[in-house]
């Protein structure tokens, strides 16, 4: 008898708390999110780990390029600056590249997207095409 309590005790919390006990975003997969092309999911995940761990410099990055993917480019300065300030040498160079393309771009606010110009229309998903600005490996 009380052993079946227990059991329906632990069942009840697992289905109520279970959520709480979700793995956090790993780097890894907001990664792949980006290289694939899913700039939102992975700027999510981003936006999580930065808050997690402040002094990640690779989600910081990520974090630019998937902004700047979507549109997002007040937002992706504010993390390419942050690189620059807080990065080592050779991710500093990337932020500074990365941040030196954002001039060429129409800057929109991060509820806003990236409007498209006369010389780039628009797909016809109504989504804004933006090339890849940069990929690296990194094996740490």
């Amino acid at each position: 008898m009380k052993y079946s309590r227990f059991i329906a005790l632990m069942a009840a919390f697992l289905m109520f708390a279970g959520s709480a006990f979700a793995a956090p975003p790993n780097l890894k997969q907001a990664s792949i999110n980006y290289k694939t092309g899913k700039y939102q999911e992975a700027c999510n995940e981003l936006k999580e780990i930065v808050r997690l761990q402040p002094t990640n410099m690779l989600a910081h990055y990520y974090l630019a390029l998937s902004h700047q993917a979507l549109g997002h480019m007040s937002d992706a300065k504010l993390q390419y600056q942050w690189v620059i300030a807080h990065g080592d040498a050779k991710f500093r160079s990337f932020a500074q590249t990365g941040l030196s393309q954002l001039g060429t771009a129409n800057v929109s606010s991060s509820s806003q997207s990236l409007s498209p110009t006369a010389t780039s229309p628009a797909p016809a998903s109504g989504k804004p095409k933006v090339a890849k600005i940069l990929e690296f490996y990194a094996d740490w």
